[in-house]
C-alpha cells in the first residue's frame, strides 16, 4: 500500500515537472484558471436556468389556477337605424343586431361573475360559456355601475363552479409580474404577460375620478371584464380598457379591492351607493403650514354646495383641507375616492386650516345625489369648469396658469365655443381661481348677456355669451 502511494506521488510530480518543462508556469496557471472559470460559468448558467424554470412554472400555475374561472360572454344588442334624410313608412324602421364577445371571471361557486359595465350596457341577451362545460348559460344582470365600469352577473348551474380568489390590490407595486386572461378577438383562454406599469393611475377629473392599475400585459378587444392575475394565482384587477386604439402596451384594470366592494353593493342593492361631501377643491401647498402638519399636499376649498354635508359641517370656501378621517391626503383624487367609499350617515373628522389655525370639523356623509351638483355658472352657460392646474396648463401648452379651465361644454349650449378656453374675467370681475369664479358667478345675472375674457396663447379675447338664445 505504501509502495502504491509512493509511486502515485512520484508519477504526479513527474507529470507536473513535465508540464512545467514543456508548457511553462504561465500556461499551467492559465489552464487552471480556465477550468475554474468554466466551472463558475456552468454553475451560473445552471442557476439562471433554474430561475427561469421557476418563473415559467409560476406563470403556468397562475394561468392554470385562474383559467377555469374565466368565462366567455356573448352579448347581443338590437338597435334601430335610419340613414340621414331617409324616409321610411311608419312602424318599419330597420332593426339590426350587434353581437360582441367579452370576458368575465367567476367569483363565487354559486355563479356570480364580475365583468365590465360597458360589456353589458344596453344588451338584450347575455350568454356565458364556462371553460370545460359544453352547456351555455343564460345570465341575469344583478347590477351595474358605470363609474367603476363594473357589472355583476349571475348564472345558475347544477354543480359548484370554479371561483377565482380575489387578491389584495393594495399589495401591488410597479414592476410586479401579472398575467391577463380573457377572450381577445373571440379566442378563449388567451394569456398575456407583463408587469405593473403604474398604480393609482387616474383617468378622470374631480369627483368622477377613478384610480386604475396600469399594465403592459396586452389587453385587446374581448379582454374586457377578464382578470388581471398575480403569480400567486390571485385576481388583482378586472381588465377594462386601453389607451387609444389597438395594443400599445398601455392597458388599465380596476383594482380588485375596489371590484370586491363594488360587487358586494351590486349584489345587495343592484347599484353602488357612494358617499358625498359637496365640496369642490384643488391641490395646494401651504406656504407656512402649522408646525404639527407636514409640508405635503393639501386641498384648497373653492366652493361648497348649499345644504350639503360640507356646508352643514362648517366647511367654507377659502379653507384648506389637510386631513380626512384622521389621515393625510395624498391627492385630490385620493380625497374624492375616500369620500365615495364612506357609508351614508357616517361621521368623519375633516382637518382644516382656517385663517392659519388648525381645527377639526365633524361632518356627516350623505348619499351622492343622482344628478351631479354643478358649480355656479355651469348650469346657465352649460359648461364645466375646473381649477387650471400647472399640469393641465403644460399639457395644453398654455403660457398662463391663472384662470378657470373649461373642460367640457354642451355642444348645443350657449357656451359651446368656450371648450378648452381659460376664463380670467366674468363681467369685469377677475376669475383667476376657481374660488373667484364660483363667487363671481353666484352673483351674476345670467338672464342678460355676460362678458367673458379668455386667455389664449395669442393674447386676451373678449367673448359675449347670451344664455337667452
Amino acid at each position: 500500500m505504501r509502495n502504491y502511494q509512493r509511486w502515485a506521488t512520484i508519477l504526479t510530480l513527474a507529470v507536473f515537472v513535465g508540464l512545467l518543462l514543456t508548457q511553462g508556469l504561465p500556461a499551467i496557471a492559465y489552464r487552471l484558471s480556465f477550468a475554474y472559470q468554466s466551472g463558475r460559468e456552468d454553475a451560473r448558467a445552471k442557476t439562471v436556468q433554474a430561475g427561469l424554470n421557476d418563473l415559467s412554472e409560476a406563470f403556468r400555475q397562475a394561468a392554470e389556477k385562474v383559467g377555469p374561472s374565466v368565462v366567455h360572454i356573448s352579448t347581443a344588442r338590437v338597435f334601430e337605424e335610419v340613414a340621414p334624410g331617409q324616409t321610411v313608412p311608419m312602424g318599419s324602421v330597420p332593426r339590426f343586431m350587434q353581437v360582441n364577445q367579452s370576458s368575465g371571471v367567476i367569483i363565487s361557486e354559486d355563479g356570480l361573475i364580475l365583468t365590465n359595465h360597458h360589456v353589458v350596457r344596453g344588451v338584450t341577451a347575455l350568454q356565458v360559456e364556462v371553460p370545460g362545460q359544453k352547456q351555455t348559460y343564460p345570465a341575469r344582470l344583478l347590477g351595474t355601475d358605470s363609474e367603476t365600469d363594473l357589472a355583476l352577473l349571475q348564472i345558475d348551474a347544477d354543480v359548484p363552479l370554479p371561483a377565482a380568489t380575489l387578491g389584495n390590490s393594495d399589495e401591488l407595486a410597479r414592476g410586479d409580474w401579472v398575467i391577463a386572461i380573457g377572450t381577445p378577438y373571440g379566442l378563449d383562454q388567451s394569456v398575456t404577460a407583463g408587469i405593473i406599469s403604474a398604480m393609482g393611475r387616474s383617468l378622470g377629473e374631480g369627483v368622477q375620478a377613478q384610480e386604475f392599475i396600469q399594465t403592459d400585459a396586452a389587453i385587446n378587444p374581448g379582454n374586457s371584464g377578464g382578470p388581471l392575475v398575480n403569480l400567486r394565482g390571485e385576481v388583482v384587477g378586472i381588465n377594462t380598457r386601453t389607451l387609444g386604439e389597438g395594443t400599445k402596451g398601455i392597458g388599465f384594470a380596476i383594482p380588485s379591492n375596489l371590484a370586491a366592494r363594488t360587487a358586494e353593493q351590486l349584489k345587495r342593492h343592484g347599484r353602488v351607493v357612494r358617499g358625498w361631501l359637496g365640496v369642490f377643491v384643488h391641490e395646494v401647498r401651504l406656504p407656512q403650514p402649522p408646525a404639527s402638519l407636514p409640508d405635503s399636499i393639501h386641498l384648497h376649498v373653492d366652493w361648497v354646495a348649499a345644504d350639503s354635508p360640507a356646508a352643514r359641517g362648517g366647511l367654507n370656501p377659502g379653507m384648506t383641507i389637510v386631513e380626512f378621517d384622521g389621515q393625510p391626503i395624498s391627492s385630490q383624487h385620493d380625497f374624492y375616492r375616500r369620500i365615495s367609499a364612506c357609508q351614508p350617515r357616517q361621521h368623519v373628522a375633516v382637518g382644516v386650516v382656517d385663517a392659519g389655525a388648525f381645527k377639526k370639523l365633524d361632518v356627516e356623509i350623505q348619499p351622492r345625489p343622482d344628478l351631479p351638483v354643478k358649480k355656479p355658472g355651469e348650469e346657465e352657460l352649460r359648461i364645466w369648469v375646473e381649477h387650471l392646474s400647472p399640469l393641465v396648463a403644460r399639457s395644453a401648452r398654455m403660457e398662463t396658469e391663472a384662470g378657470v379651465f373649461v373642460v367640457g361644454v354642451d355642444p348645443r349650449g350657449p357656451g359651446a365655443e368656450l371648450l378648452g378656453q381659460v376664463i380670467v374675467s366674468l363681467n369685469g370681475t377677475p376669475t383667476l381661481t376657481l374660488e373667484a369664479w364660483c363667487r363671481a358667478a353666484s352673483e351674476t345675472d345670467f338672464s342678460a348677456p355676460v362678458e367673458l375674457l379668455v386667455n389664449t396663447n395669442n393674447g386676451t379675447q373678449k367673448i359675449i355669451v347670451d344664455t337667452a338664445k
